[in-house]
């Protein structure tokens, strides 16, 4: 990630941008999300919640989902089968 000690924070999030997991991931990516009403304006919330909570890294975030109005019930719904 970075040692602050050597670089400052700004740089250090820089270089992250680019060539860590974020600069990386591709939010299209997210099967469950994309078909969901409500992607464009989520964008399917944070990868490191969904990975926390739902144990997977495209998995939906569920907070990101409770925050617009989305349930489990109606992310199967529109869930891609």
């Amino acid at each position: 990630i970075g040692d602050l000690m050597v670089e400052p924070l700004e740089t250090a999030y820089r270089r992250n941008l680019d060539q860590g997991l974020t600069g990386r991931f591709d939010r299209q990516s997210l099967k469950e999300c994309r078909s969901c009403e409500k992607f464009s304006a989520c964008g399917g919330g944070c990868r490191a919640r969904a990975k926390i909570l739902e144990g997977d890294i495209s998995a939906p975030d569920p907070f990101s989902c409770r925050i617009y109005g989305v349930s489990k019930a109606r992310r199967r719904l529109f869930s891609p089968r």
